[in-house]
């Protein structure tokens, strides 16, 4: 028969001694002692980089993160990865103990279009520029004469005389 002494609590972190003492017939006697180390449970979520959630950005992206297998639109994709595809994004990063983030975010590539001037054009009356985006312009400038430019409301006239360039 083997005699166990020592008891390992895996709900507790530390390292625990068992030592196992073998007895044949005539009373001779081996022991082996083992060590256990009980760790912390991991709790931390993996970190991603490159885009926050929620993010709607004009720009091709690379995201990375510092551990685990990520998920992108329900495929599995590397750290370092590129993403140039216009659209709704979703990111899922899980670790080795089941951590995970996720996050979306919004890749708009596509330059607003503007409507009622021509890059360039010479008007002789008033205009009234328009511009218009799939994913909502966030926001435009006007500047005259290469003043200072101004915040610009879509659909505003613009009835002064001067070079303008609308951003």
């Amino acid at each position: 028969p083997v005699e166990v002494r020592g008891e390992v609590n895996t709900d507790a972190a530390g390292t625990y001694s068992v030592i196992y003492v073998a007895r044949d017939a005539s009373g001779n006697e081996a022991s082996v002692t083992r060590v256990v180390r009980v760790l912390e449970p991991d709790t931390t979520p993996p970190v991603i980089t490159g885009i926050v959630n929620g993010e709607l950005t004009n720009r091709t992206i690379t995201i990375t993160w510092n551990e685990g297998t990520g998920i992108l639109d329900e495929v599995r994709v590397e750290t370092g990865h590129t993403v140039s595809q216009e659209g709704v994004h979703r990111l899922s990063v899980t670790d080795a103990a089941g951590n995970t983030t996720s996050l979306s975010f919004t890749l708009d590539l596509t330059p607003p279009s503007v409507v009622g001037v021509v890059t360039g054009s010479v008007y002789t009356e008033s205009v009234t520029p328009t511009f218009s985006d799939t994913h909502g312009v966030a926001s435009a400038t006007l500047a005259k004469d290469g003043a200072l430019a101004k915040a610009y409301v879509s659909g505003t006239p613009v009835t002064e005389n001067g070079a303008y360039t609308l951003v």
